[in-house]
């Protein structure tokens, strides 16, 4: 979908469904409704990391870049721990009241799924108020407002590094110059259906010579949690 319908789209999606199927989850009957949610929302949260690095990767002027995807590739792995700190206190409480019209004792642990829903809808609000990757929208064949991005985005980088030089020389000379050679040839060729793109990026992992690597991967992972 990143590739095909827009990493910001794509990414807000995922925020949205995920915080919303946990916040449902927060009012399982049972045990077996629980984990059929929270693995549903697993699902949908899967491709956040992906989206964000490169949403941000294709918006982040390059002077900045690195810096901007250390910071959050760190937040990413301090998740966890925050995570812990945030249910530590709430997890500890003792209150228990009955929500008769559904047949469920609202708890602490209900409680702290609900605390973990909020960050996706903040996400998604933030995500309102930003660009889409100018990287994709090149690749749909709107230069104009490819350019337009690029120039929003650059700005206040030109405006601190070239004093007494026009910002929209600089930008013509940096950003977008480099980003119209660099892309030109390739992202045309990026217009294909969400199966389709499904398909190239998801069956090649199935198959010899990656095979392997991907069982390997996916070991990791599951003895990593």
């Amino acid at each position: 979908m990143g590739d095909t319908r827009g990493r910001r789209f794509s990414l807000m999606i995922a925020l949205a469904s995920s915080g919303l199927v946990n916040a449902v989850a927060s009012i399982s009957p049972n045990w077996i409704v629980l984990m059929i949610l929270q693995f549903i929302a697993s699902l949908l949260a899967a491709g956040q990391y992906t989206l964000s690095m490169t949403l941000l990767g294709e918006s982040t002027p390059l002077g900045r870049r690195n810096l901007v995807l250390l910071l959050v590739s760190s937040i990413f792995l301090l998740a966890q721990g925050l995570m812990a700190v945030v249910a530590i206190p709430v997890i500890s409480l003792t209150f228990s009241f009955e929500l008769s019209g559904i047949g469920i004792f609202w708890n602490s642990w209900r409680t702290t799924l609900l605390i973990y829903s909020i960050p996706s809808f903040l996400c998604v609000l933030g995500l309102l108020f930003m660009e889409e990757s100018p990287k994709f929208v090149f690749s749909q064949g709107d230069d104009e407002n490819a350019t337009r991005i690029l120039k929003k985005d650059t700005q206040s980088e030109q405006r601190k590094a070239c004093a007494g030089v026009a910002v929209e020389e600089q930008i013509q000379k940096s950003a977008i110059k480099g980003f119209l050679q660099d892309e030109m040839a390739a992202a045309k060729d990026t217009n294909k259906s969400t199966l389709q793109s499904l398909k190239d990026q998801s069956v090649p992992l199935f198959r010899k010579p990656l095979l392997k690597y991907t069982l390997i991967v996916g070991c990791l992972c599951v003895l990593q949690q």
